[in-house]
């Protein structure tokens, strides 16, 4: 279930804003933000983020979070990976695609693989040390890599997330995002890691 047509409305009569007022200001028909807060027609994508930048919200909560109700969001979003909190599952968008019972989690490391592995064998299983300063200086560390994490389950079984979309090297701006992105959500499956602890 979607809620972005009374999110819409919501949103508007929370600023004070008539329909007319909202459509001068994001360049839109007056009928068109009828027509969306009624449901007799769906933005398209660029308009939702065009409502979600005017309201500062996140695309995914003013379309699947009633806002009226101030209900706590149950989603957190990183380009990779979705968090469903109401149904305790995490979608892997770069890496072992599909959805896992993020309850079933282990332990989390963030690690470099090998380019030339990637998706051919169990995910990160041919590691790359990287930021070894004295390596780099050699040049021992010309191979590259993709950044990511890897996800032991309870069953022992592997998963891997993927925070580069394509190979690296070291401290290059790809590697020191996709860094910084896998501490971010490392951070976040630590935490459920420890609140679901056997």
């Amino acid at each position: 279930m979607t809620y972005l047509s009374n999110n819409l409305k919501y949103l508007r009569n929370q600023q004070n804003l008539s329909q007319a007022t909202l459509a001068s200001l994001l360049f839109v028909t007056h009928q068109t933000i009828s027509n969306h807060e009624t449901g007799k027609s769906q933005p398209d994508f660029k308009m939702i983020q065009k409502y979600a930048d005017f309201y500062h919200v996140e695309t995914h909560n003013l379309i699947y979070n009633d806002l009226s109700k101030g209900k706590k969001e149950s989603l957190k979003v990183f380009d990779e990976v979705i968090f469903d909190k109401r149904d305790k599952t995490m979608i892997i968008l770069n890496g072992t695609k599909k959805t896992y019972d993020y309850r079933q989690i282990k332990k989390c490391e963030i690690l470099n693989e090998a380019a030339h592995y990637k998706g051919k064998e169990e995910p990160f299983k041919h590691i790359i040390v990287a930021g070894v300063e004295w390596m780099t200086q050699a040049n021992i560390l010309e191979r590259s890599f993709y950044v990511g994490l890897k996800i032991t389950m309870k069953d022992n079984s592997v998963l891997g997330i993927y925070t580069c979309n394509q190979p690296t090297r070291v401290q290059t701006d790809i590697h020191i995002k996709g860094y910084n992105e896998a501490k971010q959500i490392k951070a976040f499956i630590d935490k459920i890691v420890r609140k679901y602890k056997e």
